[in-house]
């Protein structure tokens, strides 16, 4: 073991003490302090309600009396619009609608096939008024009903069907254009009465979403009830404070201001939590909500990171939310930029390059070191093929660990001069139900194990390149271009459930335990947030050990 270590030691010795290595790690660190004096990482827009007044008194009457976006009356209107989501099985008007115009198309099929028997002339058997009547109410229906968001309708149709009914309703609605009886229109009708069909058919796939009573009654205790509970006891609050107000204290309406915004906070959060929980069963049960028309793509992991922080929210007891950071729903909270928040930043910068770095070590390792003949000196020197493995192995560990920790910790003292330091613990998110919170220190030092994980992983692959064949240089291009793609496929692929099984996606530890709130990695997963951590760290060690002792025998067979 001494034998490694000591071969560990040479070669960090004589890879960080090079002039090269010192010149290039400087220009970097140079490069951190510029990107820190240049570009400042903007705090979000502070998230208030959007009322203005000089005094407590004024404040509190414009909340409660006036007509304003964020006023009491508004926001208690979100609460209603979020019960009328719950009972969104209690809404039939567009499915009695449907139901009308079905047996409204269906006499004028008749109509239609009637006028042939007299070969279109004497009286039709329909009047040009009814006609008329039945085609505007389908495109009437057809119009209101592409308007209508989320949850604004209890009917099921999808895009692809909508879009064919679309066009039908515009066939019947330009067919009676310039037509002046209705034997004319019918005439028209009759040259493509298989339209009939198609309607019918359409109509008749149509669903209608009926939330089960239990299901409603869960998410009324869960949000809606919630909410009213909270907003209630903000609003005392705010009637105690008004009573007691003294002219010229600050205090009292800065805490009205706060007040305020939680109370729009509460009613928010119980609509998009009802709003997340519909998307997620539309989602599963439907295979996809973006098939269905009004919805877009639902991505399960935010939404389920979303629907844990509301529910922490409107469980807490306490009236305020006054953590740094940013997101309960809908991203929205104050937030205000800190040192953790730049050191982060640039160690999501420093991590990529690390990575790379690691990658280039083990190709001066494991390559121009076995084609100039250093290995076989390492060898003849009484220690073994899985010492001068290990030991060389090591030493990039040594190497990337330094970097990292180095410019952490540089970065860290650069931005507490330029950022104040966050005085709580941020609120974080594991294994997609459970909220912690978490020293932003601990969080760093995540972060930092977790970009170490990523180059132990890439460095693994790249020793194993660098045995398959001498071309080292092409081995390294390969190597290179493997990060690469696996970098551009987390940004662009995370999503896909195949693609997830693979084991280097994660970005980093924060996301690899289950995602935190600040997410400045370079990388996103799906797979790891979403399953236990132990299960996923498992999965990792399995293959990067497995591969590294399958790269271990193939080295010494070479």
């Amino acid at each position: 073991m001494r034998k490694v270590f000591k071969i560990a030691s040479y070669d960090f010795k004589r890879i960080m003490l090079n002039p090269i290595t010192i010149i290039f790690l400087v220009v970097v660190l140079a490069l951190c302090f510029i990107v820190g004096i240049a570009y400042k990482i903007p705090p979000s827009a502070q998230y208030s309600t959007q009322i203005t007044a000089d005094t407590t008194v004024d404040f509190f009457t414009a909340f409660d009396k006036t007509e304003t976006v964020d006023s009491k009356s508004n926001l208690d209107a979100l609460l209603k619009q979020t019960e009328n989501y719950i009972n969104l099985n209690s809404n039939d008007k567009d499915s009695k609608t449907l139901s009308e115009i079905k047996k409204e198309f269906e006499t004028l099929q008749s109509a239609t096939e009637g006028a042939k028997t007299t070969q279109f002339t004497g009286t039709a058997p329909a009047t040009y008024n009814e006609i008329v009547s039945y085609t505007n109410k389908l495109k009437t229906f057809v119009e209101e009903f592409e308007q209508k968001k989320d949850f604004e309708t209890n009917l099921i149709i999808y895009k692809k069907d909508f879009e064919q009914l679309k066009e039908l309703s515009n066939y019947f609605s330009g067919a009676i254009e310039n037509k002046n009886n209705a034997n004319e229109i019918l005439k028209e009708f009759y040259n493509s009465i298989d339209n009939f069909a198609k309607i019918f058919e359409i109509i008749n796939k149509v669903e209608i979403w009926n939330v089960a009573e239990e299901e409603i009654n869960s998410l009324k205790d869960t949000y809606y009830n919630m909410a009213l509970a909270k907003t209630q006891n903000i609003y005392q609050r705010m009637t105690e404070i008004n009573s007691n107000a003294t002219s010229g204290n600050t205090d009292d309406l800065e805490e009205m201001k706060s007040l305020a915004t939680n109370y729009k906070l509460t009613c928010e959060s119980a609509k998009y939590g009802v709003i997340f929980e519909f998307r997620l069963v539309l989602e599963n049960h439907y295979g996809g909500a973006n098939k269905i028309q009004g919805y877009n793509d639902v991505y399960k992991e935010e939404t389920r990171v979303a629907l844990t922080k509301i529910n922490h929210f409107l469980k807490d007891e306490s009236l305020y939310y006054t953590q740094y950071q940013s997101a309960l729903n809908f991203n929205s909270a104050s937030y205000k930029v800190s040192v953790f928040d730049y050191t982060y930043f640039m160690l999501s910068i420093v991590g990529f390059l690390t990575i790379l770095f690691g990658i280039f070590l083990a190709y001066k390792f494991f390559g121009l070191d076995k084609k100039h003949g250093k290995i076989d000196i390492l060898i003849s020197q009484n220690a073994t093929f899985n010492q001068v493995f290990a030991g060389q192995f090591l030493a990039i560990f040594y190497c990337t660990s330094f970097c990292i920790a180095a410019f952490t910790l540089i970065n860290f003292i650069w931005g507490a001069l330029m950022y104040s330091f966050l005085p709580e613990a941020m609120i974080a998110v594991f294994n997609m139900d459970t909220i912690y919170f978490i020293s932003p220190f601990v969080f760093l030092l995540l972060k930092m194990l977790g970009i170490q994980l990523q180059v132990i992983f890439f460095t693994t692959i790249t020793i194993f390149i660098m045995n398959l064949s001498r071309k080292f240089e092409l081995n390294l291009v390969i190597s290179i271009l493997i990060f690469a793609v696996a970098t551009l496929c987390n940004i662009f692929l995370n999503n896909i459930f195949f693609y997830c099984l693979l084991p280097f996606i994660h970005s980093d530890l924060t996301s690899f335990l289950g995602g935190g709130t600040m997410q400045s990695g370079f990388l996103r997963t799906s797979l790891y947030t979403s399953g236990n951590f132990f299960i996923s760290l498992a999965y990792y060690l399995v293959v990067v050990i497995s591969l590294y002792t399958f790269t271990k025998q193939l080295f010494r067979k070479n």
